[in-house]
This record gives structure tokens, sequence and C-alpha cells, in this order.
């Protein structure tokens, strides 16, 4: 009798008290179940029921629990309860959102290292590369988030309360003042906000933050030193007298196809009226007569675009 906590009641004991279903209608309107259910949340919802399937034998259990209760249903404990309970709203299901999580995740041991490289997600089968596969993922991890963002406000709520209740206290209180709470919690969700766009990433984009990678970080630099090359090559031609006249085609030079995923990449579009060196290579042309515009390749920006498309590569893998 010493190691029992919880009573144990059959299906017949649970219909004839009427626990979690009316005799009557046969429903959940009658119910105890349905006059003590005022959860805000899904998570809490499964545990009451839990609760009622399983109730506490111990009597210093149910007088702790009763405790908690009585103190959270008058003076400040109240008034901060019933704005928790409005956070309480906003946590989406978080038991089974960290359950999908964390199932597309790997096992990590104390050191940082994979215990099993089975377990990490790039070894796994792909089932799902779908589009649609891949919002719903993404849409789990960002109510997740949303979820721990509002949850994480409950602590500020009870900051400047004082609680008796042993149990209540560490039910509400963070790691640092005794509580289980997990401390700085805001902050680490902050680090998520920050670096995660949730619109990209379920289109496939999931592109880091400067600052998260330092081989991205030398990557992105590279990017733009050779973006920049290109801006500077397009300076001296209109400056250096090789294109004729000079002030025309500064006027119109312009790249075409910027994008990282077009080709022919930085094509130097420029009127037909502007005469350019023999080593730039007409690669296509819009418009007609006077008003017809080239489309050139030159060898110094074919290079340039070689080495980005190497660096676009990189950044991508």
């Amino acid at each position: 009798e010493d190691q029992i906590d919880h009573m144990a009641l059959d299906g017949t004991t649970l219909t004839n008290l009427e626990i979690l279903h009316s005799l009557s209608t046969g429903s959940k309107d009658g119910s105890l179940l349905s006059k003590i259910d005022f959860t805000r949340s899904p998570h809490g919802a499964r545990l009451l029921r839990a609760w009622l399937l399983r109730p506490l034998f111990r009597k210093e259990d149910i007088d702790r629990r009763a405790d908690v209760v009585q103190e959270l249903s008058s003076g400040a404990a109240a008034v901060a309860m019933c704005e928790a309970r409005e956070l309480l709203r906003k946590t989406n299901d978080i038991e089974r959102l960290l359950s999908r999580v964390h199932s597309m995740g790997g096992s990590i041991s104390s050191d940082g290292s994979a215990n099993n490289i089975s377990y990490l997600p790039e070894e796994r089968a792909v089932l799902y590369e779908s589009e649609k596969h891949t919002k719903r993922k993404v849409g789990d991890f960002s109510k997740l988030l949303n979820g721990l963002k509002a949850a994480s406000e409950i602590p500020s709520l009870f900051a400047n309360t004082e609680v008796e209740s042993p149990m209540l206290a560490k039910i509400v209180k963070t790691t640092e003042d005794g509580g289980c709470f997990p401390a700085q919690m805001r902050e680490k969700l902050d680090y998520f906000f920050d670096n995660f766009d949730v619109k990209k990433a379920a289109k496939g984009d999931f592109e880091p933050s400067r600052g998260m990678d330092e081989v991205y970080d030398r990557v992105l630099e590279e990017i733009d030193s050779i973006k920049h090359q290109l801006e500077q090559f397009r300076d001296e031609m209109c400056s250096n007298g090789e294109l004729d006249p000079p002030r025309l085609a500064r006027q119109h030079w312009k790249y075409i196809n910027l994008k990282e995923d077009s080709k022919d990449k930085y094509l130097i579009e420029l009127p037909i009226s502007v005469n350019v060196p023999a080593e730039f290579v007409v690669k296509g042309k819009r418009g007609k007569g006077d008003k017809q515009v080239n489309k050139y390749r030159a060898p110094r920006v074919a290079s340039l675009v070689q080495q980005l498309e190497d660096a676009l590569d990189v950044k991508t893998s």
C-alpha cells in the first residue's frame, strides 16, 4: 500500500460514476468531466482526463493538490492565473507538437555528438518531399515556437505574487527561483524567431541568417565581393572610353538575369547604337531598328559569373 499513489478504476466503476460520460445521454454532457473541465489547452484537457481515470490515493498528495486549487481560487494568485489562462489558450497543443518536432531531429549525447548516426535526419529514408508535407512540418514548428513563447510569459505573471503552496511554486517559478519552469526560455526562443523565416521555410528555403555558420558567412562574403566586382566592371567600361558614346552607355547599361536560378546570369543589355569592344559577344537581342537592344557577354563578366555559380553551389549544398 505504501507503493500505491493512484486508485485503479475499472470500466464499470467509470460508467456507474459517470466520470467521462453520462448514463442518460452517453455523451460527455452531464458527466463529472463536463462539470470540472475548464481547461484552455488540448494537453491540459488530456491531463485532467488522465487524473480522473487515475485519482490520487494518498491523503498528503490530495491535500497538496487541494492547496494549489485553493490558492489559485482567490487573492493575487487568482489574478495571475486569470491572465495565465489566456496565455495557455495560445500555447496550441505543445505536447503533441513537441513529439512531432522531436521526431524530425536526431539523438544528441551530452558532449554534443550524435549517439547513433542512424538517428540523424540526413541518414533517414525520405518518405515525403512534397511542398504540402514541408509546409505541414514547418507549420508544426512555427506553432510550437509560438506556443512556447506564450508559455514562457507565465512565470512573469507570478513573479510578484507570494506563492504559499510549494507545489504551485514549483510549477510557476523558474529554475533560477527554485521551480521547474525553464529559466531564460524567452531568450532561447528569440534565437529561433530571429533566424527562422516561416514563410521561406515552408517553400523549402531554409537559408540561415548571417552569423550562424562561419563557412556560410564566408560564402556570402564571396558572393557580395563578386557582385561588387561586376558593378566595378560596369563603371570602368563606361568611363574608360571603350564604349561609345560613354554617356549613352552609362545611362542604358543593364545587367539582366540576376536571380540565383536564372540561366545566362548577368548578360549586359545595351542599345545597338552603343559601340562595344570586339570581345563583347552578342547572346541575344530584343526590339527592332533604332530601338534594338543587344544582350552581350563579356569575357570578364563570364569569368565572374562562373565564380558566382561556384559560390552559389556551395551556398545551397
